[in-house]
This record gives structure tokens, C-alpha cells and sequence, in this order.
């Protein structure tokens, strides 16, 4: 979940202009006032709260998570953090009509789902759930469980080589290309088809939690939500101890307490039943 955070921050001055594209890799982690936290972090924190406060359902008569509720909550508690215009649209109408979106934003907020549940099919089965009311779509869907599928293989203990043949496999994200590859031909859009295969590429090419987020930067793009992405599924494969506490840090400063609250709840829950995450606080 931090490692979502971080990098939507770290990547967020870099989004969409070329007159903010890095030159290389060596760029400063967070760039003075204008990294700041988007709706990427936003709607994280509102997956979590989801998972962390669900309802009665009469229809299953369980307690399950209610996504939308929050995503709207969420949204209206920090209007202004770069929302697409579709899911604005959907906040400013009660959050009650379906919007069939094939945009990115469901897959830069996931990663409290798969953190959260411990059967790799349950993952998949919620994170469906968690895109029905916003991004209702055959291509959400794809993107959405080939991201909560290769966050959950990490945390794991899949190799990087079992994911990739994983994920090529079941949702189609042909993963041979290079990082070079993206920053040479960057994708203006947001479609879950093109921005799925871009993050995992720059988790896939780098060493460690740190380069999976310089090599989403460097690519080029929606920097933010790749930066998320690629974060997410590094801090599940390195471990979250394995985050540079400066890194940690630079986020602290920029999130407020209410965020930092329920992270710290978040993992002190997961926390009692995965040894990475047992006594972890930001």
C-alpha cells in the first residue's frame, strides 16, 4: 500500500508533459512542492477503508467491503487531486450510475485487495467487485486482475519469471519489452491495455523496490499511476521493510494524518497473518 503511495507522489510532477520527462534515471526522488499526492493515493486509502469497515450485505449475508461507497467518500473528502473526468462525473452524480470506463485508475488503487485476501481466486473475485460501479468493462477487468494477481504473487513468493508466464498467460500483457522500449514510444492514453504492461515492465526490469519507481518515471507518460503500479507489486516482491525510509519519509510529509492512520491500521491488521507486515508502521 506505501509503496502505491510513494510512487504516485514520486511521479507525479512528471505526468503528461514533455516539458517534465526526466533526462534519466538519476532524477531527484521528490521534487520540492510539486510532488504531492493524486487521486491514486487517494482511492488507495479508500480500497483499504473498504476492506477495513465492509457492511451487511442482505444479498450474500457476509460482510463484504463496500468499494463504492468509499471511492465516492474518499473522492469528496480531497476534491481537486487530478480524478479522471469520467469517475468525476460519477462522484458528482452520487456515485450511483455504472460507468463502463476502460481507464487506468482501477489499477493504480488495488493493492490493499491483493495484500488483503489470501487466496490468489478471492483476490480476483473482489477486485472485480471493487471496479463494478467505475470502470465496468471487459478491459478494466483484464488490467485490474493482472495487477492484483502479480502483487499477489510476489507477496508469495512467486519468482518474477512465474509471474510474467502468469500473467501472459491468463490476461494477455505480452511482457517482452524493455523499459527503453516504453520511454521510446510513451502512450498518451490511459487504457488498462497499454498502462498494465508498462508497470509491470518497470517491475520486472528493476533490482530492487527503488528502481521499480525510477524505471516507471523514466518511462514516460502517466507517471503517477505507472509509479503506483510498478510500486505496488515491488513492495509485495522486496518486502515493505526493503522501502528506503526516506522514501517513507518523503511520503509522511505529504500525506495527511487521516492517510497515515490508516495505512498503519491497514498493515497492523495483514500484519497478523504475514510475517512481512507483522509490526510494520510507517
Amino acid at each position: 500500500m506505501i509503496g502505491a503511495i510513494i510512487g504516485d507522489i514520486i511521479g507525479s510532477p512528471y505526468e503528461g508533459s514533455s516539458l517534465n520527462w526526466v533526462d534519466d534515471k538519476n532524477f531527484p526522488l521528490f521534487a520540492k512542492e510539486w510532488s504531492r499526492f493524486t487521486d491514486d493515493t487517494v482511492l488507495t486509502c479508500a480500497t483499504a477503508d473498504a476492506l477495513l469497515h465492509p457492511s451487511l450485505t442482505d444479498d450474500v449475508l457476509c460482510n463484504l467491503p463496500e468499494f463504492s461507497f468509499q471511492y465516492k467518500n474518499w473522492a469528496m473528502k480531497y476534491p481537486g487531486r487530478g480524478y479522471g473526468s469520467g469517475f468525476q462525473e460519477w462522484v458528482d452524480n452520487g456515485g450511483t450510475t455504472i460507468n463502463k470506463s476502460y481507464a487506468n485508475g482501477c489499477m493504480m488503487r488495488c493493492s490493499p485487495i491483493a495484500l488483503f485476501y489470501t487466496d490468489i481466486e478471492f483476490v480476483n473475485k473482489r477486485a472485480i467487485e471493487s471496479i463494478r460501479m467505475t470502470h465496468n468493462s471487459p478491459e478494466s477487468s483484464r488490467g485490474i486482475r493482472s495487477i492484483v494477481s502479480a502483487i499477489h504473487m510476489a507477496l508469495n513468493g512467486s519468482t518474477k519469471l512465474q509471474i510474467k508466464a502468469y500473467i501472459e498467460e491468463n490476461f494477455g500483457h505480452m511482457l517482452d519489452t524493455s523499459v527503453e522500449y516504453w520511454r521510446n514510444h510513451p502512450k498518451p492514453n490511459i487504457r488498462c491495455n497499454l498502462t498494465a504492461p508498462q508497470a509491470l515492465v518497470c517491475f520486472m526490469e528493476s533490482t530492487d523496490y527503488e528502481s521499480a519507481i525510477r524505471n516507471a518515471v523514466y518511462t514516460k507518460g502517466d507517471t503517477d499511476t505507472i509509479a503506483a503500479i510498478a510500486g505496488s507489486i515491488a513492495e509485495a516482491f522486496y518486502g515493505v521493510r526493503s522501502i528506503p525510509q526516506e522514501m517513507i519519509d518523503g511520503a509522511k510529509e505529504r500525506i495527511t494524518p487521516e492517510m497515515i492512520e490508516l495505512v498503519n491500521k491497514f498493515y497492523n491488521l495483514i500484519g497478523q497473518r504475514i510475517d512481512a507486515y507483522k509490526g510494520f508502521q510507517i
